[in-house]
């Protein structure tokens, strides 16, 4: 299984066009190596390593930007985690959360 420290990152009130920096931890806890698939949810978000393999055990980071260009409002936006061995997914996706209040 594949978990993270935190699925949900809360920003709180953020300037309209402000680009804020991301990092979710992880770690495999599968007793094999697993290839995993990370895909932003919008154009707005990105990611630093988009598809990798992980070895049992392994501690890894996703890190990247996200960058609202928006009027006022609360937004929430996603980038999901998938999961694979042998070209099989082998754990449901995974969705890690980014909310805000553009100011």
């Amino acid at each position: 299984m594949i978990n993270f420290k935190e699925v949900h990152i809360k920003y709180g009130n953020v300037k309209n066009a402000a680009q804020m920096p991301y990092k979710f931890e992880g770690k495999n806890n599968f007793n094999h190596p697993v290839y995993i698939i990370i895909k932003p949810g919008c154009g707005c978000t990105t990611s630093d390593n988009p598809e990798r393999t992980l070895q049992p055990g392994e501690e890894f980071t996703i890190e990247g930007f996200l960058k609202k260009r928006s009027n006022k409002v609360t937004t929430t936006k996603s980038i999901t985690v998938t999961v694979r061995h042998n070209s099989k997914e082998v754990q449901t996706p995974i969705r890690l959360l980014f909310t805000m209040n553009i100011v």
